[in-house]
């Protein structure tokens, strides 16, 4: 991409962000979010379409693009050496993996373990998309 063609999408970009800052209810909002995700920004294309969606909860490029905001924040999420709540390493039918004893992992500030926890639960359950979104938080707050 030449710099011309990079300014010109940056300004385009830009463009949509103030139109859709101005009118939650645009459509535009899909289209901002997978032109942010394809820049490389899936917490941006996240943070769009939660709030797109929220007017438009119906609108199905907006959920598709989130989906794949969500895929993409999780495959460049740090991966973690897997650690147990517990000594030992859990297998599937441990009774104490779940999202429950992540989120108080994430209370008592066991952030690496949280999201260690988290990738094993998405892992077994990959369409789980409230799952994913609290899999991405917890990375993002751990990354900090």
């Amino acid at each position: 991409m030449t710099a011309a063609q990079t300014t010109r999408a940056s300004d385009l970009t830009s463009r949509w962000r103030s139109l859709v800052a101005a009118s939650p209810a645009s459509v535009l909002f899909a289209a901002l979010a997978r032109r942010l995700l394809e820049a490389g920004d899936a917490p941006g294309a996240i943070e769009v379409c939660q709030v797109g969606l929220a007017v438009q909860p119906g609108h199905a490029e907006g959920a598709r693009v989130l989906d794949e905001a969500l895929a993409a924040s999780v495959r460049v999420a740090p991966e973690v050496p897997p650690t147990s709540v517990r000594p030992g390493a859990p297998d599937e039918s441990d009774p104490f993996e779940t999202a429950t004893m992540a989120d108080l992992l994430v209370a008592q500030g066991h952030l690496g373990e949280a999201v260690a926890l988290l990738q094993r639960l998405v892992a077994r359950t990959p369409d789980d998309v409230a799952l994913n979104q609290r899999l991405v938080e917890v990375s993002q707050r751990w990354q900090r």
